[in-house]
């Protein structure tokens, strides 16, 4: 192609060019037909196709350092975020949340423990750099208020029903919502206050976690949607807690943890994001948790005696 609009260029371009051309950019079938292409795998040469061409039902992230070493999110992927207490599982949820709404891509975001508005909150702390405690407690100046303003009209992109406070959910009452939304990524905020239908009673706390796994995981597979699904983890080498199976179900974890002797201040904290994949990059990711606005950065300069940045091919 370049050698073609080179030679428009110098006026030097020919009929037998533009037959040369042609055969360059032989239809995709043609192309197929040529080189005697299994007919029953066609479809998987479209998926190659789509993907080359950008046509794909995936979708960054939204957050640089996860589209840098992760890659786009592949629907379909039952996704893991785990975290000890205040280490900001919530806020990166949200984080991702925001940027699909900003992008007008449907989401759905299921609170336990959050209330509508303290998510909003969060949102609007993100964009605007204000403080969240000065949100929360109404201590916003009249130039504040402008940027608000200016960040509710032009990137929190909600719609009703695509935030739900709950605790218990029927998997029917979710497919519902997913159908009406046409959600591409659905959040769950956090599974060890959730409960879902259909689960028999007495059950331990881990066969409950197990099963509701295992009907989230059906779900992507069934919706074609991501489920990002938060989960409070203790300080027993970072299992989930009650239930170790659970997270077997998983195609990726996410586990913001706890950086050793990362330092820790009002405003920031240092920890590792680490990313366990099934099918992709797995490694440790230094971040900067910036707990004043609700933001993850990533640690350019992490200290020597923390482990380094590593992304394992």
């Amino acid at each position: 192609i370049s050698e073609l609009l080179k030679k428009l260029i110098d006026n030097s371009f020919e009929l037998s060019d533009l037959t040369k051309g042609i055969e360059i950019l032989k239809p995709q079938e043609e192309y197929k037909k040529e080189y005697n292409l299994n007919s029953d795998l066609k479809d998987y040469v479209d998926e190659l196709d789509n993907r080359v061409l950008g046509k794909i039902d995936w979708y960054d992230w939204g957050i640089d350092f996860m589209d840098e070493h992760l890659g786009k999110l592949r629907m379909g992927k039952f996704i893991i975020l785990k975290a000890l207490r205040k280490t900001g599982k919530t806020t990166f949820a949200i984080k991702v949340f925001a940027s699909f709404l900003k992008r007008h891509i449907p989401a759905i975001f299921i609170s336990t423990e959050m209330l509508y508005f303290e998510l909003i909150d969060k949102m609007v702390s993100y964009y605007t750099k204000i403080n969240s405690f000065k949100i929360l407690n109404g201590k916003i100046r009249k130039e504040e208020m402008a940027m608000i303003n200016n960040a509710l009209s032009e990137s929190i992109s909600y719609r009703p029903g695509q935030i739900m406070v709950c605790t218990n959910l029927t998997m029917e009452y979710l497919e519902e919502q997913i159908e009406k939304t046409k959600a591409k990524l659905l959040i769950v905020d956090f599974l060890q206050m959730l409960s879902v239908d259909d689960i028999p009673n007495g059950m331990n706390d881990a066969g409950v976690l197990e099963q509701m796994a295992t009907k989230l995981k059906n779900l992507c597979l069934e919706k074609q949607i991501s489920i990002l699904a938060l989960s409070q983890v203790s300080g027993e080498g970072g299992w989930t807690k009650r239930c170790r199976s659970f997270e077997e179900k998983a195609d990726c974890i996410l586990w913001l943890n706890e950086r050793e002797k990362g330092i820790e201040t009002f405003n920031e904290k240092q920890i590792n994001l680490n990313i366990l994949n099934r099918s992709g990059n797995s490694g440790d990711i230094p971040i900067i948790f910036k707990k004043q606005y609700g933001d993850f950065i990533l640690d350019n300069q992490p200290q020597e005696n923390n482990k380094k940045s590593y992304i394992e091919e």
